[in-house]
């Protein structure tokens, strides 16, 4: 949402406004950095031990199992880049593809052995 919401920005979505006088320029972010502010960047600006994988933090984390039985994410070996692999998980990842989920480094959901 956060990505899309900035893309609308800097763009601009006043049609009585000439396009060079509406939006603000510069104002997009991609998915990587939304997905920082949601999480490290959050956590920093909360000061909460959490948002990264380091020592002291709580250990919050989702295992995305791509080729689960019911999956909705379609990777694509020929065409999909590493860099892209974030991007798919978060607008194409379901219920499905969730073999794990730790809370408090604590498995709460899934099996992380399968």
């Amino acid at each position: 949402m956060a990505v899309a919401a900035s893309r609308m920005l800097e763009g601009g979505v006043d049609p009585d406004l000439p396009a060079e006088r509406r939006g603000r320029p510069g104002a997009r972010i991609d998915v990587p950095l939304a997905f920082h502010l949601a999480t490290a960047g959050g956590a920093d600006a909360l000061d909460l031990p959490v948002g990264s994988f380091a020592p002291g933090r709580h250990f919050d984390a989702i295992l995305v199992d791509p080729d689960a039985p019911g999956s909705t994410m379609r990777l694509f070996d020929e065409v999909d880049e590493e860099a892209d692999l974030l991007e798919k998980i978060v607008y194409t990842a379901s219920r499905p593809n969730l073999a794990c989920v730790w809370v408090g480094g604590r498995a709460v959901s899934g099996s992380a052995g399968n």
